[in-house]
């Protein structure tokens, strides 16, 4: 997301903290990457103004590529993630 005029980096820092938040809360994610099988989040002080969200902590069986999109088609078949 773009700054938007009058916003400075602590903005955009509060704002990628707040997502992590309903991540954590809503997507059963995890900060760090010390929890198996869970999606992972970069924790802020690596990534303060970006969120990187991951599957490295889950086991080889969960990452078939038959589990992901590959294609913006089979993306809009995906039920929609409500944050």
């Amino acid at each position: 997301m773009l700054l938007q005029a009058g916003e400075d980096k602590r903005d955009d820092m509060r704002r990628c903290n707040e997502i992590r938040g309903l991540l954590v809360e809503r997507a059963n994610a995890q900060i760090g990457w010390w929890g198996r099988n869970r999606k992972s989040l970069e924790p802020e002080n690596i990534a303060p103004t970006w969120l990187h969200y991951d599957v490295r902590s889950y086991d080889r069986k969960y990452l078939r590529s038959d589990y992901f999109c590959s294609d913006l088609q089979s993306l809009d078949k995906s039920l929609p993630a409500e944050l």
